[in-house]
């Protein structure tokens, strides 16, 4: 296992008070208050149709809480110009953009934008990048044309040539055989930045949270450190399983009862 981050700094990086997002009478984010610290990784768990990642497109703008609000580095998040949040925060998300007639180095370099940066640095960047996700050797190869898996790693190499203060992942093992996993996600963690994600691997999560916020039927219903937020009873009510978290890991007994196949 991972050591633990240092304990962060105090100041936020975002702050949500009672945020919540609807679209209709659907609630799909309801009353989520919390902080996200400066130089923490922060997990955001729950079973499919949680809230998780409905809860990450409000942080990185894709929509606009429908209740509460949102502050990000110390202001309102909708103060931010579209540059400006886009050179701080950085993402991975689960829907993918069409690489069709796109290079593989054009792809790794789309996120560069708001950077505005010299032709050779953000070269740099993207051999970098590409090198370090292992397509490097394939840059001139049509992006289009890419498995499932590969294209998760070169989203990863996007966000890493742009390297920003903030990572916002979404479900980022998606695709990814266990090396890539453990060697993209190692590479974020030795970093020390500030890290958002959402998880459906809870094991993983484990490798690579110092807090989580656990979502269950669109409701935040734990946050915390991580051995507190998994508790027997959470673990229980919201995967339905009876499953401990210990050293650093689920130990998953059995199903629930009542959902035990016969």
């Amino acid at each position: 296992m991972l050591h633990k981050a240092p304990t962060p700094h105090t100041n936020a990086i975002f702050k949500l008070n009672n945020v919540g997002f609807s679209i209709g009478s659907k609630a799909l984010v309801q009353d989520c208050t919390f902080e996200v610290l400066q130089g923490s990784f922060m997990g955001l768990l729950g079973p499919n149709g949680a809230g998780k990642s409905s809860l990450l497109r409000l942080l990185y703008r894709e929509k606009k809480p429908t209740a509460g609000s949102i502050e990000a580095f110390g202001m309102p998040l909708e103060n931010w110009s579209r540059k400006g949040f886009a050179a701080k925060v950085g993402t991975v998300l689960q829907e993918k953009a069409q690489l069709a007639g796109l290079t593989i180095a054009q792809v790794a370099g789309l996120g560069l934008f708001p950077l505005s940066c010299a032709k050779q640095e953000e070269a740099e960047r993207i051999r970098e990048a590409l090198e370090l996700v292992e397509l490097w050797d394939r840059r001139d190869e049509n992006a289009g044309y890419l498995s499932g898996g590969e294209q998760q790693r070169l989203f990863f190499a996007q966000i890493l040539a742009l390297d920003p203060e903030v990572y916002v992942l979404d479900e980022p093992n998606n695709h990814l055989d266990i090396y890539f996993q453990i060697r993209l996600l190692d590479h974020i963690k030795a970093k020390g930045k500030t890290v958002i994600a959402s998880f459906h691997d809870i094991n993983l999560a484990a490798r690579y949270c110092d807090s989580a916020v656990l979502m269950h039927e669109s409701e935040m219903v734990a946050k915390g450190p991580l051995a507190d937020v998994l508790s027997p009873e959470r673990l229980k009510g919201v995967y339905r399983v009876d499953a401990e978290f210990a050293n650093s890991a689920i130990a998953i007994n059995a199903p629930v009862n009542q959902f035990a196949m016969r």
